[in-house]
């Protein structure tokens, strides 16, 4: 026998209890490959996650930063006048929690009128009663009603809040139909219709009526005087930065 011979007959004698030694060595080795190519991903992670949170608290901050600010421009954009306003409007709430400076007169008394223009119009600006445009009256079980037309100075801004009074009676007088606002007095059939009668009538500046004359903005408006009146009409109108008064005495 030779020595190659028995050289092969010694490896053919071990090989049996080798069985599946190499393939689990060979799985250790690819294992342990794994291993640490995984332990070289999660070095290389480290930074990029801490680079990223620190880019979400980055963009957290903006978005509060950018938030607030779209916030207050908001709140700037709708709390403001329109482009050449001059200013900020005072709230139809705020002139109506205005008190009204009527004055109160006896009934015996003579009825204040005034103040009254040079052009005949009652008031000072920049509402004015022209006694002249009304038209009526149209009587109702309720009352009497006026077509009346206020006027406007054209430069106007804001709301303007207009409440009438019988200064003699205290008799708060009613508003309907076009810019007839505020608090629901009632209703009443005028002209074959049912109208509800309010307290107040409101005038916006930034949608004035296609109606000039002289210079002026015309407003038609129909007020409601109940009966018992005693004919002596005064009007308060408030807006922005000014409170007029007038008094009207429709039995002159």
């Amino acid at each position: 026998m030779s020595l190659r011979r028995d050289i092969h007959s010694a490896f053919e004698t071990i090989a049996p209890p080798l069985g599946g030694m190499p393939e689990r060595v060979v799985q250790t080795v690819l294992a342990d490959k794994r291993r640490r190519r995984n332990e070289k991903m999660l070095v290389r992670l480290r930074a990029p996650l801490s680079l990223v949170a620190a880019l979400v608290v980055i963009a957290v901050v903006a978005a509060v930063l950018v938030g607030g600010r779209l916030a207050q421009d908001w709140n700037v954009f709708h709390n403001s006048s329109p482009a050449g306003s001059g200013g900020t409007h005072v709230s139809l709430a705020a002139l109506e929690s205005r008190p009204l400076q009527l004055p109160q007169v006896a009934a015996d008394a003579q009825c204040p009128a005034g103040p009254v223009s040079s052009t005949g119009v009652f008031g000072n600006g920049p509402f004015y009663g022209d006694p002249g445009l009304a038209s009526g009256p149209r009587q109702t079980a309720w009352g009497i009603y006026w077509n009346l037309i206020g006027e406007t100075d054209r430069n106007i801004s804001g709301l303007l809040l207009i409440r009438a009074v019988d200064v003699k009676t205290q008799q708060k007088y009613v508003f309907v139909g076009q810019y007839a606002a505020g608090a629901v007095a009632g209703t009443d059939q005028l002209s074959g219709a049912t109208v509800t009668q309010r307290a107040e009538l409101v005038l916006d500046a930034a949608h004035q009526p296609n109606r000039q004359r002289g210079g002026l903005t015309e407003w038609p408006f129909v007020i409601g005087v109940p009966n018992g009146n005693s004919g002596c009409y005064g009007y308060q109108i408030d807006g922005d930065s000014f409170t007029e008064t007038f008094v009207f005495d429709v039995n002159a």
